[in-house]
C-alpha cells in the first residue's frame, strides 16, 4: 500500500489499498451482500459526532494559545490583548466554541443510545449532518482568528496555530463533506 502525504492529522497515516478481484467467503462477509454502503453509513452518524469532538479539542487549544499569545506579544507599548479589534475575535473564538461544545454533547447524550445498525435515516442523521457541519465550520473560522491574532507568526509553518489550522481542515472534508452534510439535513427536512 501507498502510504498517503497529507497537510494535517500527520498523526494518523493514511494510505491507499487496491483490491483487484478480491473474493470474500460468505462466512466473511459483514451484513448483506452488496449491502456494505448502508451499514458504512449507519456508522457515519456516530463518526460525524466524534469528529465534533476533535473540533471542540482544537478549537480550545486554538483559543488558549491565542489568549496567551495576545497577552504576551507587544505592539505600542503594551499587549495586542489591550486591543479593541482582538478583544473582538477572541470573544468571537469562544463564543464559536460554546455553541459548538453545547450541540456535541447534546448529540453525544442521543446518540449513545443509538442501535447498531440504526443510524443513515432520520433526525439523528440529520442532526449529525447539522453538527458536523457547524463544528468543522466554525473550528475553521476560530483557527482563521487565531492565525490572525498571530500574524506573521500564525502563517509560519512551524507555529503551533499553523499546525491546528492545517490539522482542522479535515473536519469540513471527513465523514461526508459540508455539502454532502447540507445535501442530508436538506434532504431529511424537505421529505
Amino acid at each position: 500500500a501507498q502510504k498517503l502525504v497529507k497537510m494535517g492529522w500527520r498523526g494518523s497515516e493514511t494510505g491507499e489499498l487496491v483490491f483487484d478481484d478480491c473474493k470474500v467467503p460468505v462466512e466473511n462477509l459483514v451484513g448483506k451482500e452488496n449491502n456494505g454502503v448502508e451499514i458504512v453509513m449507519s456508522g457515519l452518524d456516530i463518526e460525524r459526532v466524534v469528529l465534533c469532538s476533535h473540533a471542540i479539542g482544537i478549537s480550545q487549544r486554538a483559543l488558549d494559545i491565542t489568549i496567551e499569545y495576545a497577552k504576551s506579544r507587544q505592539q505600542f507599548k503594551k499587549p495586542i490583548a489591550a486591543f479593541q479589534m482582538v478583544q473582538s475575535m477572541i470573544a468571537d473564538m469562544y463564543t464559536d466554541l460554546e455553541l459548538m461544545r453545547c450541540l456535541t454533547y447534546q448529540l453525544l447524550k442521543e446518540i449513545k443510545d443509538l442501535e447498531q445498525g440504526g443510524g443513515g435515516r432520520g433526525e439523528i442523521h440529520m442532526r449529525s449532518a447539522a453538527a458536523a457541519l457547524h463544528a468543522g465550520r466554525a473550528c475553521m473560522r476560530i483557527l482563521d482568528q487565531g492565525v490572525q491574532i498571530h500574524g506573521g507568526m500564525g502563517f509560519m509553518w512551524e507555529s503551533e496555530i499553523n499546525r491546528l489550522y492545517r490539522t482542522g481542515k479535515i473536519l469540513e472534508i471527513g465523514a461526508g463533506t459540508n455539502e454532502v452534510r447540507k445535501l442530508i439535513i436538506a434532504g431529511e427536512l424537505l421529505k
